[in-house]
This record gives C-alpha cells, structure tokens and sequence, in this order.
C-alpha cells in the first residue's frame, strides 16, 4: 500500500504541466492557471519551447510588459477564442481576447508540431484591438461592395 501510494506522489509531482501532445489541452490549462496566476500560466506554456526558454531575457522582457500593462486593465474576467487558422497539420494560430474592466487585451499563439510533440512557437499580445475591428469592418465594406 505505502508502495502504491508513494508511486502516485511522484507521478503527480513529477508530470510536466504541458506534456500533453495536443495544443487544444496546452490552452486549456494555460487559460485554467491563467485566472488564478498569470505568471505561471506563461512560464508554464513558454515552457514547452526549449528554444522560448533558453532566452531568458527575452522571456522576462515580455512578461513585466505583459504584467505591467494589465495591472492597469483591472479584474479579468474570462476569454474567448476569436481566430483559428490552420497551416496544414503541423502550424496551428490561436488568437483569444482576453476580457478585462478597462478593456480587452488580444492574445495569439502559434502552435508547431516537428515530430510528435506540440511547442509554443510564437506568443503575441496586443491591448490595441481597434485595428482588429476595423480591418474586420473595412472587409465587411469591400465584400458587401463587391456582391453589389
């Protein structure tokens, strides 16, 4: 019994939290540790990038941006996907807004699978979405004049 018991303690502590191979999962926990730790969340999915990691300064430039600038947009209050585009079975884009009191914020990750593992390939957020409504109304305009 102490065996069994023991064998599940180091499962549990020594499961990475992105060993998943689908990038779907990898979001999910990101957004589900996003609500609550906002550091980690990043850490965690930066993480999954050997390349991501080993630039250290870079990684701690885009997080105090990215914690400064929403110390400033007040509580969160919860996600929604927004764009999915796929190049072929191996390059995935995710774009989410990310709602706040102040305003919404855009995150967008591109997702690389080589062999059989997912990794973040790219991480980008924006807290100017207004170019994103636009773009979106002016090809509304262009398509509704071209139907005409």
């Amino acid at each position: 019994m102490k065996k069994i018991f023991l064998i599940l303690i180091i499962v549990f502590i020594s499961k990475p939290v992105f060993s998943q191979s689908n990038y779907t999962n990898m979001l999910d926990n990101f957004f589900s540790t996003y609500k609550t730790d906002r550091e980690k969340a990043l850490n965690d999915i930066f993480n999954t990038n050997e390349w991501l990691t080993n630039n250290k300064k870079g990684l701690i430039s885009i997080q105090s941006r990215i914690n400064h600038e929403i110390l400033q947009m007040g509580n969160y209050n919860g996600y929604e996907e927004l764009i999915t585009t796929t190049l072929s079975d191996f390059l995935v884009l995710k774009s989410y807004v990310l709602k706040y009191d102040r305003q919404p914020i855009l995150f967008t990750f591109i997702f690389y699978k080589a062999k059989d593992q997912w990794i973040l390939y790219d991480f980008n957020y924006d807290n100017d979405i207004n170019d994103e409504l636009y773009d979106k109304a002016r090809n509304q305009y262009l398509n509704k004049s071209k139907s005409k």
